[in-house]
């Protein structure tokens, strides 16, 4: 049989059971479609209220985000397990990739999806400031196992390191050295 739409003042709804709201082409159960870049406002009628939108599978509320007039804050809330960030790379294309992730027990992942730790980064870890001196990097290191610390201005002097390849200081098997990353003693300092 074919399809029909009824069009009145509020939309659309069509045969299939699709409401359209701004467009007698309704492809999902509920489709909006304007012109403003708000589509959709949830409003409370109390200047205290709490409006939040909610998340099932037939009975059962999975989740819900809500605004939460105390402390003025948008809550997420997940009520049976984590909560995942993704997005797509810059053509569209691997728009299931997940880069953080608030686990159930609270920790926060960044490039790890089962974080044993408040928060645990897999990959390099830079903070600078807004003229990019000062820096303070935490890395991997190439290989993956070498560990590196590193706090340097833009010019990459004056620096501090814990680096096995360009150790200006380097602290490992209870030895301290500064301008070796191999100290032969307690404390071996280097000036050549």
């Amino acid at each position: 049989s074919g399809s029909s739409t009824s069009t009145g003042s509020f939309g659309s709804i069509h045969t299939a059971g699709n409401v359209g709201i701004g467009t007698a082409s309704p492809a999902t159960p509920l489709n909006i479609y304007g012109a403003s870049d708000e589509n959709i406002r949830l409003a409370s009628n109390s200047t205290t209220g709490n409006p939040f939108i909610s998340f099932y599978q037939t009975t059962t509320r999975r989740g819900f985000i809500q605004f939460k007039d105390s402390g003025n804050g948008l809550t997420f809330v997940s009520e049976y397990g984590h909560i995942a960030f993704k997005t797509a790379a810059t053509d569209g294309s691997d728009s299931d990739a997940e880069y953080m992730r608030v686990a159930a027990g609270g920790n926060v992942g960044i490039g790890v999806t089962d974080p044993d730790e408040k928060l645990e980064i897999h990959g390099n870890l830079r903070v600078r400031s807004s003229n990019n001196e000062n820096r303070f990097l935490l890395t991997s290191g190439a290989g993956g196992d070498d560990a590196q610390f590193k706090m340097y201005n833009n010019a990459e002097t004056n620096n501090i390191s814990l680096d096995a390849s360009s150790g200006k200081l380097w602290y490992t098997g209870g030895k301290l050295g500064i301008g070796t990353a191999s100290p032969g003693s307690k404390l071996d300092i280097r000036t050549d």
